[in-house]
């Protein structure tokens, strides 16, 4: 019967000693150098350029917000104008009535006011007093910076020509009356900002509808 070669050996849970200069040759870590590591985080440096960053761009971000604000202040008082005209528009249907689009302040910044208003004796004039009003826009007040630089009829497709006015009337069928007045009718919407010089054209056909230009 064949002994085993390991006969006699006896089993040791001591660690084997290493030799001098083995633990660097191999990598090893001190003791406490993995609780260090785990616990590292943002060295200051890192922490201030991360925060130059965010503020750099915080500031191109506010200055471009503000510099496109009048700009889209005239744009909402533009979409508003056409709100309001087309709700002109369908309660002069709806109720079978004329209602009148009155626009006032127009080319004087800061006093731009636009006012429905229901023509209780269909004359196509504003009665204050009489006629009932119906809803009302402030452009300033909403709108800061915007106001209607001019309202004109028989304007141009380029924009130009036209004669100035202040009430468009609209009939119970929905169309712009007179018959004799020269359409179409533009609302040009502009800002008091220096920097801003872009207009906004709004343009209303004989038949009520407006439109952007």
């Amino acid at each position: 019967m064949k002994q085993s070669l390991f006969r006699g050996w006896k089993y040791s849970a001591r660690p084997m000693k290493a030799m001098p200069g083995e633990a660097k040759s191999l990598g090893a870590i001190p003791p406490g150098a993995r609780r260090l590591r785990a616990k590292s985080g943002f060295t200051l440096i890192e922490v201030l350029v991360t925060v130059g960053i965010l503020s750099i761009l915080t500031a191109i971000s506010i200055s471009t917000v503000a510099g496109n604000l009048p700009l889209w202040r005239a744009k909402g008082a533009m979409n508003e104008v056409i709100t309001l005209t087309q709700k002109a528009r369908a309660i002069s249907v709806k109720k079978n009535k004329w209602v009148l689009v009155n626009f006032t302040g127009i080319n004087s910044p800061g006093a731009s006011v636009v006012t429905l208003y229901l023509d209780t004796n269909n004359n196509g004039v504003v009665d204050v007093g009489t006629d009932e009003r119906l809803a009302n826009l402030v452009v300033e007040g909403n709108f800061p910076g915007a106001y209607f630089s001019s309202v004109k009829s028989g304007v141009a497709q380029d924009g130009t020509g036209g004669a100035a006015m202040t009430t468009m009337a609209l009939a119970p069928d929905g169309t712009v009356k007179p018959n004799t007045l020269t359409m179409p009718i533009e609302v040009v919407v502009a800002s008091s900002h220096p920097s801003v010089t872009t207009t906004y054209r709004i343009r209303v056909e004989r038949s009520g509808l407006a439109r952007i230009m």
